[in-house]
């Protein structure tokens, strides 16, 4: 059944983000142009309301999944949310381009330190990794982003389902090969425990040592990505 433009621009947003989400089932590509016919109806102000109660961040999965026409729509997807200025797309932007080594790098750390400054947690925990493997020679600004993480007063509510969005984004890079990863697993070197535990049974860090906590998040990007 056809459902007409006019139609479409009545539906609530709330009605929008679950049909969306049904539409994942058969591919981004279907989720994709129907935000794009929606999308057209609307005016900037409704598709930013829109786009910042979507949990986007759950979209990370889909990176390099389904067809060439499916992750060709992701990255458009991806980049019309980056370009409204939706934190979780600005975040898996700047990230995949810091990772792959592109464009201006310092450029893109500017970019998310001005997130992480606006209380953007999932961003503060990817600064403070990206900083400590990717960008070496400014440990005062890297330190700075850790102090605000583990000082938020939702840390440990917050900081399991941030390292798994987080992986989400490292761990399906298309071609591999052109990333330089470290194939490490950090590890606390006062307790020596293996965050490996952590990310599987899905427990949080020790609540009373920095030292397992930084090797919790580092290990996320610390493993080579996988291949799709």
């Amino acid at each position: 059944m056809r459902i007409e433009n006019n139609n479409i621009a009545t539906i609530p947003t709330d009605i929008v983000i679950v049909l969306l989400e049904l539409l994942l089932v058969g591919g981004f590509q279907d989720f994709f142009n129907f935000f794009i016919v929606w999308s057209r109806t609307q005016r900037e102000v409704v598709i930013t309301s829109l786009l910042d109660k979507f949990p986007l961040r759950s979209l990370y999965k889909y990176g390099c999944r389904g067809s060439p026409a499916d992750m060709l729509c992701f990255d458009n997807f991806f980049r019309i949310a980056e370009n409204l200025g939706i934190g979780d797309a600005v975040l898996y932007r700047r990230s995949r381009a810091i990772i792959y080594g592109t464009g201006n790098i310092d450029g893109h750390f500017t970019v998310l330190d001005t997130l992480s400054a606006n209380n953007h947690f999932l961003c503060m925990v990817g600064n403070f990794i990206l900083r400590s493997l990717y960008k070496q020679g400014n440990n005062v600004g890297t330190l700075q982003v850790l102090i605000r993480v583990v000082n938020h007063p939702n840390y440990q509510d917050f900081i399991v389902p941030a390292v798994n969005h987080l992986s989400d984004i490292h761990s399906y890079i298309l071609f591999p090969e052109l990333v330089d990863a470290v194939d490490i697993e950090a590890c606390c070197p006062i307790h020596s425990t293996c965050v490996k535990v952590f990310l599987e049974e899905k427990c949080p860090p020790a609540t009373n040592c920095l030292f397992c906590k930084i090797a919790f998040m580092l290990t996320v990007f610390a493993r080579k990505p996988l291949v799709n």
